[in-house]
C-alpha cells in the first residue's frame, strides 16, 4: 500500500489514537477533567472525532468541562 510508505493507515491512526489517550489520561490525572467526561471523550477519541491533541483541546473548551488546573 503507497498510504504505508509515507507513514499513513494504521500507524499513523495508531499514533494519533494514543496520544489523544495520554492527553486525556494527563487531565483526568490532574483533575481538570471528570471521569465521566474523561470516558466519553475517550470513546469519542477511539470513534476518531478529533483530528489533533489541540482539537481535542479546543472541544472540552468550547463544552465548557476543562476546570482549571488544581493548584
Amino acid at each position: 500500500d503507497p498510504a504505508e510508505g509515507r507513514g499513513g493507515g494504521k500507524d499513523r491512526w495508531m499514533g494519533t489514537v494514543r496520544s489523544l489517550r495520554a492527553r486525556l489520561r494527563e487531565l483526568k490525572a490532574q483533575g481538570r477533567i471528570e471521569v465521566g467526561t474523561y470516558r466519553r471523550f475517550y470513546a469519542q477519541a477511539k470513534g476518531g472525532m478529533f483530528k489533533s491533541k489541540a482539537h481535542l483541546d479546543q472541544q472540552l473548551q468550547t463544552a465548557g468541562l476543562l476546570k482549571e488546573a488544581a493548584k
